[in-house]
């Protein structure tokens, strides 16, 4: 994920997309956060919300508001595509650690692990990694990265939303007090029609 770095002429020149556009990522909106960024271009999906930003050095991002889409000429659906085409590369990677009862957890971010959780809305990911797990249920819990359960015979989807998903999170927050968290909502995958879904 390159990242530019915010001298005043780099600034300017954002407003050629042509020069900007390996830059531009999207990212999801958390809840503290969705008030403030309501009027910028963004996509929903089911619950959640991804916006687009212009990524630059040390962490720090500018929001694409739809100025920068008129400037550049652009819909959001062109923006959308730019986005994710920057972000193809993936990492999914089981946990060093059983950090909770016996349930395996595996983390889909990117190499960078900065807004990794966004991977998720990409179904061609999603379903490699049933091809890999079988099925299993998505926890996008911080920006960074998502959590990956598979799911277990012997326990039913309405005791793993009950019993096991907030007790769950709530170990992550403690473990990752700095992070942000987007949703408690659980996600699932649904490979024989290709799509997200939401319990």
């Amino acid at each position: 994920m390159k990242t530019l770095n915010p001298t005043p002429e780099n600034i300017k020149k954002c407003d050629n997309l042509d020069f900007v556009k390996e830059y531009i990522t999207p990212k999801f909106l958390d809840p503290a956060t969705r008030e403030k960024y309501k009027k910028l271009p963004h996509k929903t999906f089911l619950s959640l919300a991804v916006f687009y930003a212009i990524n630059l050095d040390n962490g720090q991002f500018s929001c694409i508001d739809n100025e920068f889409l008129n400037k550049w000429n652009i819909t959001i659906d062109k923006l959308d595509k730019i986005a994710f085409n920057n972000i193809e590369e993936y990492k999914f990677e089981l946990t060093a650690d059983k950090f909770f009862a016996d349930w395996d957890l595996y983390a889909l971010t990117n190499p960078e692990h900065v807004d990794g959780c966004v991977q998720i809305i990409r179904t061609e990911i999603l379903k490699e990694i049933s091809a890999k797990i079988g099925e299993y249920y998505i926890l996008p819990a911080t920006s960074s990265f998502a959590i990956i359960i598979p799911k277990k015979d012997t326990v039913t989807d309405e005791e793993f939303i009950n019993n096991i998903r907030v007790p769950l999170l709530n170990k992550v927050k403690m473990i990752l007090p700095n992070a942000t968290f987007i949703t408690d909502t659980c996600f699932g995958y649904n490979e024989k029609d290709n799509n997200l879904f939401e319990y």
